[in-house]
């Protein structure tokens, strides 16, 4: 088992945004064992607008939409922002006071979200990291 696996949730308390810093929840979609391997990530954004959405895959919008209570803390309807990923790198995670490591999703999600992922979107480099923890 990898010490970080695809699906996982985290909370970075200081990731960036056009504000500056904010607490936002991620989610990563390939496994990882050492502190320098790279981690694909995802933001979680809150819904309002569902009527422009529905949950699950909403790939034409490169959005997966989540139901509250799909993930135990989520409390309305949330997508996952799969257009733009963040990379982190597993010791940024698990040495940060700043990161809260918090759930792994069923892997029947973590890849209903990964299919709905359009690869192109990710940095080439890492494409094999994502395929690899999904086989």
């Amino acid at each position: 088992m990898p010490l970080f696996e695809a699906g996982t949730t985290f909370l970075d308390h200081r990731a960036p945004n056009i504000q500056g810093e904010k607490a936002k929840y991620f989610i990563g979609l390939n496994n990882a064992d050492d502190e320098d391997d790279v981690i694909v990530t995802f933001v979680f954004n809150t819904e309002h607008r569902m009527d422009l959405y529905h949950p699950g895959c909403n790939k034409e919008k490169q959005k997966f939409v989540l139901k509250p209570k799909e993930i135990n803390y989520l409390i309305e309807h949330t997508s996952i922002m799969l257009s733009i990923p963040c990379y982190y790198q597993l010791n940024e995670i698990i040495n940060s006071r700043l990161i809260k490591i918090l759930d792994k999703v069923s892997d029947t999600l973590a890849r209903q979200i990964k299919n709905c992922l359009d690869l192109k979107n990710v940095t080439s480099k890492f494409h094999h990291l994502i395929k690899e923890s999904f086989n």
